[in-house]
């Protein structure tokens, strides 16, 4: 394989469960809208990055956190099965959803990770444009005002219903412009986010839209 097809390999990288009981008013206030945001009408944002969307196993806005086993990194589970495990015997008894994260490029510095193939019971949530820490560039390296109105206009028509690219084309583009935007840093990469079907409502995935497709390593 060559350099140029392993750049544009999706990879996973882990699993998580994240929430989906926190009232958007509440944690996305309208200068925090504005500040993190291209497009303001997002009912609920979501990210790869835990600080915009909380894990349960990491929520700082909350003060029920799930006590996590000696399995779960800062970042992600390896391993789908012990984090279904994990969550058999939670006493959680809030709306979470389960999600495989992926990576575009060279991810070589995650772990190995199980199962390798994301298949026809996940749907993808869309792409978002991170570090390798997580942190997003879409939505949590803030915006000038400036940068806003210029940025929403040119890029927020491909956003989604969750502030998150619907086409992986277009995420890779955005990729480079946020590496431009935010030096400091980089480098960034493209992410996916896909959810484990049944767990999310037929009906949001009839407005997402989105088919599914194995992802292997």
């Amino acid at each position: 394989m060559s350099s140029n097809d392993e750049s544009n390999v999706e990879k996973i990288i882990g699993f998580d469960a994240r929430e989906m009981w926190m009232s958007t008013e509440t944690h996305w206030s309208r200068d925090r809208r504005e500040q993190y945001l291209l497009r303001l009408d997002i009912q609920k944002p979501l990210s790869v990055d835990p600080l915009v969307w909380s894990s349960i196993f990491y929520n700082i806005y909350d003060e029920h956190i799930e006590s996590a086993s000696d399995t779960y990194d800062p970042l992600v589970w390896t391993h789908l099965s012990k984090l279904k495990a994990h969550l058999e015997v939670s006493s959680l008894q809030r709306k979470y959803w389960i999600i495989a994260l992926t990576c575009i490029g060279d991810a070589n510095w995650y772990a190995s990770v199980s199962p390798i193939i994301i298949d026809q019971n996940w749907v993808l949530l869309g792409y978002d444009i991170a570090t390798t820490s997580l942190t997003s560039g879409l939505l949590n390296s803030g915006y000038t005002k400036e940068e806003q109105r210029k940025l929403n206009s040119m890029w927020g028509g491909y956003l989604n219903k969750y502030h998150l690219f619907a086409d992986r084309s277009h995420a890779e583009e955005f990729r480079a412009v946020t590496d431009d935007r935010v030096p400091e840093h980089t480098p960034f990469f493209v992410y996916g986010l896909y959810v484990k079907y049944p767990k999310i409502e037929d009906e949001c995935l009839r407005q997402l839209g989105q088919q599914k497709q194995p992802v292997a390593s």
